[in-house]
């Protein structure tokens, strides 16, 4: 069972990239993925989709059914999904799991300039469990308003819609960040 899982938003109408991070169903992705900004100004909310579709194999683009494939409706007022919108990163906890393959962390503040890297995703929903690699650029890039920055791996990977949410993977296949809105999340 892989640990990498592609994200269906139907809701939304986007794909993207997810990875499980628990032995009993812990996925992480980003925000942008799962939900979305709604509103303007001080009424600017976040709303997170109410069901969507994760792939956990699909290597010849047939619909997967379960343990492969599930589909997630938020329970219990999101008691299923946890969004921080700010930081674009979500947890999505599905039932029922109890021995999933899983992804471990590792520290991106080790992980220096010029360090190879990797990313799996569905670009464009065009290749589904893509791999593309580069280098680390800067493993502090401060990105967002000086209010509430984000520090950010920057690396040279080519990424389009569709690996939002995916992991970058060191050499030795260790999590040093989450590929989101043009920088990754460490």
């Amino acid at each position: 069972k892989p640990a990498i899982v592609i994200i269906n938003n139907a809701n939304l109408g986007t794909i993207g990239a997810g990875f499980f991070v628990t032995a009993d169903g812990s996925i992480v992705t980003c925000a942008h993925v799962v939900g979305q900004a709604v509103g303007t100004g001080t009424s600017l909310n976040f709303v997170i989709s109410n069901q969507f579709y994760i792939e956990i194999n699909n290597p010849n683009g047939t619909v997967p059914t379960s343990p492969n494939s599930y589909v997630v409706s938020v329970v219990n007022n999101g008691s299923n999904i946890i969004v921080d919108a700010a930081g674009d990163i979500a947890v999505i906890k599905i039932p029922g799991i109890a021995t999933q393959q899983f992804l471990s962390w590792g520290n991106s503040l080790t992980y220096t300039r010029g360090s190879p890297v990797c990313c799996i995703g569905a670009p464009q929903d065009i290749d589904i469990m893509s791999i593309a690699t580069g280098v680390v650029r800067n493993n502090q890039f401060v990105y967002g308003p000086s209010f509430s920055p984000l520090e950010c791996i920057l690396t040279d990977i080519a990424s389009y819609p569709g690996n939002s949410g995916g992991p970058i993977l060191d050499q030795t296949g260790l999590v040093v960040g989450i590929l989101g809105f043009g920088c990754l999340v460490g």
